[in-house]
């Protein structure tokens, strides 16, 4: 109701809503509990993300704003799909592409990385299909898929769920072409991977349409003959 509000508000309201935004984050800064914390993540994804679709001044101060609390390690799950939400309408290609080159140097970080992996994806689809390979995601994902160090190998397949979930069909011929990764990682060594594995194999399953389906035919069978169970399990 609140989000529904600002976004038809007159343009002479819209300081009157972020300043009434201020003062509620102003009476929540003692406030540490996961509840405060979870409601404030809310309130930055659904109003301040509103706010900044109606007032062009206040939108890239927002949007970092966003991004922050993105990054920040007590950010829940829910509240980081949230945002994404908010963010991927608040960037134009040019803010996209240098967002996503941001959350790619942050990966470094284990703190941030899931919410950089989140927002890159969240780049690529405020700027298209298309930045999937001009913003070099989609071999990054290739090099994180075999990287040495779990967490990265996790990332690439949170960025990938991401990417099939949020682009849909658009994305099918990169989900295709990395099928055999994805149901390898359903048999790696790490319980994080496996699990990021099962999820994002699923995404891409449900948005293939039926062409995409013939082609899955090939690294589905492949993954029958491979000698780890997980991986036959994945590929049935």
């Amino acid at each position: 109701a609140g989000a529904c509000l600002i976004l038809q508000a007159e343009s002479q309201h819209v300081p009157l809503i972020q300043a009434a935004l201020d003062e509620y984050f102003a009476g929540q800064q003692a406030k540490s509990t996961p509840q405060a914390t979870e409601a404030n993540g809310l309130v930055d994804a659904i109003l301040y993300g509103s706010l900044a679709q109606v007032s062009e001044g206040q939108a890239a101060a927002i949007r970092v704003r966003l991004v922050r609390r993105l990054t920040k390690p007590s950010t829940s799950v829910s509240v980081q799909n949230s945002l994404v939400e908010a963010l991927v309408p608040l960037m134009s290609p040019e803010v996209a592409e240098e967002t996503c080159k941001n959350f790619m140097q942050a990966m470094d970080k284990d703190s941030a990385r899931r919410g950089s992996v989140l927002g890159m994806a969240a780049a690529v689809r405020a700027a298209g299909v298309g930045s999937v390979r001009k913003f070099g995601v989609i071999d990054w994902i290739k090099g994180s898929l075999g990287d040495k160090n779990s967490s990265k190998r996790q990332a690439g397949l949170i960025c990938l769920e991401a990417l099939a979930t949020g682009l849909g069909r658009q994305f099918e011929p990169y989900s295709i072409s990395l099928m055999p990764q994805l149901l390898a990682s359903c048999a790696d060594s790490a319980k994080d991977v496996q699990l990021a594995g099962r999820s994002a194999t699923q995404a891409v399953v449900l948005q293939l349409s039926a062409n995409g389906m013939k082609l899955l035919v090939k690294p589905l069978l492949e993954g029958l003959s491979d000698g780890r169970w997980r991986t036959q399990l994945s590929a049935i």
